[in-house]
């Protein structure tokens, strides 16, 4: 098993992932990952695309896309820009087993119709939890993600997101006993997940975001399963209107980030909490604890991420 320290030698050693057409959550190698950013001039305003779900598709037309896959212990990294007058969209993500960073920034006319700077990434692994006397039988991996980062907008329309999603073996995670928001503004309805955000009205706001909540993957004693933990980062527009003048949002999420925080407990089908169970991974990482990423794998200080050229450079 790896230690939470030695993760993040891991992560700046690891050999990084190749570029793909049209990551998913579902189609993600596990253990592994995938980070991708998009540049949407307009979109539909909406927030019916689940996290995921490949951003190239679905918003509406992307004026720039990238995305990466990563296996094991290398990393996947992305960016996407588009500037034009009136219009200003950027947005940087980097993701490895068991963290997601985001970096995005949206400038846009009151009049645009929804300007959006995108980004989804995250990672999976394979899990087995197994027990002497409960092989077989049902029960609950309880678990928290964590999400540090910064919010600001201003200007009539600004605003920036992130949301929260874990997968088992590829799909959403229906609600259960043990799944609880913590401090999210709004927690899955139907199907356990977590959001955040921030919003302007003439007045700049800025928003220190430490959030967290507590998931709950249903397990069998014995059995792998995958489980994979996804956000989507969103640099946005509150409105489209004819109010004059520009609006600015961004979100810096590229310190700490989205990260694992720690398994909590592992009960029974009645919910009672099990001693002596074990939890291996196909990474071979122990998930167990939160994990510690340091500020220094961003080797040449250009962005807090973790990427290649931060290798090259070290």
């Amino acid at each position: 098993m790896n230690s939470p320290t030695t993760l993040a030698l891991i992560v700046l050693g690891g050999a990084s992932g190749t570029a793909l057409a049209s990551i998913t959550q579902t189609n993600a190698p596990a253990p592994g990952g995938y980070a991708q950013a998009g540049a949407f001039p307009s979109t539909c305003g909406c927030s019916s695309i689940d996290v995921g779900a490949n951003i190239a598709t679905g918003f509406g037309p992307v004026a720039d896309f990238d995305e990466q896959s990563f296996t094991g212990s290398g990393t996947g990294s992305a960016s996407a820009l588009h500037s034009v007058p009136d219009l200003d969209l950027s947005m940087q993500a980097s993701s490895g087993l068991g963290f997601a960073r985001f970096n995005g920034e949206n400038t846009h006319l009151n009049s645009a119709f929804f300007a959006a700077a995108i980004a989804d990434a995250g990672w999976k692994d394979v899990f087995t939890v197994s027990h002497p006397s409960l092989n077989g039988q049902i029960g609950f991996m309880v678990f928290r993600v964590r999400a540090r980062g910064q919010f600001e907008a201003s200007g009539f329309s600004g605003a920036a997101s992130l949301w929260l999603k874990p997968f088992r073996n590829n799909l959403s995670i229906p609600t259960n006993a043990h799944y609880h928001p913590g401090n999210a503004d709004i927690g899955g309805a139907g199907e356990q997940a977590a959001f955040w955000a921030l919003s302007s009205d003439s007045t700049p706001v800025s928003r220190n975001l430490d959030g967290f909540a507590t998931f709950s993957a249903p397990i069998t004693f014995g059995q792998p399963f995958t489980l994979g933990v996804f956000a989507r980062a969103t640099a946005g527009q509150r409105s489209a209107s004819g109010f004059p003048g520009s609006s600015v949002s961004t979100l810096n999420f590229g310190s700490q980030g989205v990260t694992w925080d720690g398994i909590a407990s592992i009960r029974d089908a009645n919910g009672t909490l099990v001693a002596g169970a074990t939890i291996d991974s196909g990474s071979g990482i122990d998930w167990n604890p939160p994990i510690a990423l340091c500020d220094s794998i961003d080797f040449n200080g250009d962005g807090l991420f973790p990427d290649t050229q931060d290798i090259d450079d070290f």
